[in-house]
């Protein structure tokens, strides 16, 4: 490739990201324009990696890391196709800069070549937004060797190649056909829209095949009906006879044991409540009191002097147990009377019970009516 093609290619490239207008404008509103052009551009490229990097991570936390390559190779194919279609008309037939480049010394086929190779390395770039983040999951899960890594790292300059002709094809083409008509703008619009719509139905058609096949074939709760499946031939976990190994559910997280000891402290009628923090598991609702752990007598009693309180009578109450998604209470209980007038900053003193006037949570229940 010259040197002339070259440096044509390097002034297309930068034109597509507004670089020439924050380089070369001596203007400072262009500049300042082109700076915040170029400010979206980086955070959209941001939001992109970060975005496959985490859809990468639960693919292979779903155990799907082998099949990483092939879906990044694929939404790349897809997301080159659409984009560089869309951009087609001014590749090829674009006039927006004709009279400044051609009184240049170059000619007519170094200036083809410059702008696509301009988009090339654009569809390259797009395709390292996607594929890195994978390889990099892949490299971190372990799913391949460093030859695999490698490979798919130089996939990054290979899979533009095949959709960003096919989609230069296609708007040459278009453009073409709507050269010949009064209103070329309009029927180019309308050819690109039914194009772009038919690439969408396209992919969306593979999408719905594929959802059919995993609920009617490669069926999640049952056995896999692999005689039935077109792709059969296709499928690895056929061929190494491991189908019903999938899909790899994760393990689910032992549910956590917390053992608490509730208190029901009686002054009269009364008895003593408090609220819960404003965050966290029953948020707001009011308990009995209750502190970690399976507590002695001795224990309770010692902290109930540190209260404040003097106790008369104290009786133990058969245990309970209640079971949340992902915590379970093993609880004990004391029955404990006290003087008439003690009180303590610590609780607040109810005499109608949950029942009536106050949010109590189920799990305190059985000790409140003990």
């Amino acid at each position: 490739m010259s040197s002339r093609v070259v440096a044509l290619a390097r002034m297309r490239f930068f034109g597509l990201f507004g670089l020439n207008r924050l380089l070369h404008s001596e203007g400072g509103a262009e500049r300042k324009k082109a700076a915040v052009l170029c400010a979206i551009a980086v955070c959209v490229a941001a939001f992109a990696f970060a975005l496959s990097t985490s859809i990468s991570y639960e693919l292979a936390v779903a155990g799907l890391a082998r099949a990483l390559p092939a879906i990044a190779v694929l939404l790349c194919t897809l997301v080159v196709l659409m984009l560089t279609f869309l951009k087609s008309s001014g590749v090829l037939a674009g006039a927006d800069d004709y009279d400044i480049v051609m009184s240049l010394p170059v000619t007519p086929a170094q200036v083809v070549v410059s702008r696509v190779a301009a988009v090339y390395f654009a569809d390259a770039l797009i395709c390292a937004i996607v594929i890195v983040p994978a390889s990099v999951v892949l490299a971190v899960q372990g799913a391949t060797g460093a030859a695999g890594i490698v490979f798919l790292l130089a996939s990054c300059l290979a899979v533009p190649v095949i959709p960003m002709v096919v989609a230069l094809a296609l708007g040459t083409v278009v453009t073409l056909v709507s050269a010949h008509s009064r209103r070329s703008n309009v029927l180019s619009l309308v050819l690109s829209t039914i194009l772009v719509l038919v690439i969408v139905a396209a992919t969306g058609a593979l999408n719905q095949a594929m959802m059919e096949l995993g609920a009617t074939v490669c069926v999640p709760n049952g056995q896999a009906r692999c005689e039935e499946c077109p792709l059969k031939n296709l499928c690895r976990g056929h061929r190494d006879g491991i189908e019903l190994e999938f899909p790899k559910k994760a393990a689910k997280k032992p549910r956590r044991v917390e053992e608490r000891t509730v208190l029901v402290l009686l002054r009269g009628d009364d008895r003593a409540i408090r609220k819960r923090p404003p965050k966290g598991l029953l948020s707001g609702l009011y308990e009995l009191p209750n502190l970690s752990g399976h507590l002695s007598r001795e224990e309770v009693l010692e902290y109930l002097k540190e209260e404040g309180f003097s106790p008369l009578h104290i009786w133990e109450l058969p245990g309970a147990k209640h079971i949340f998604s992902h915590v379970e209470w093993q609880m004990t209980g004391y029955q404990v009377r006290l003087e008439d007038k003690e009180t303590s900053p610590s609780f607040l003193w109810n005499r109608t019970g949950w029942s009536r006037n106050i949010p109590f949570p189920p799990p305190l229940r059985p000790m409140w009516t003990s």
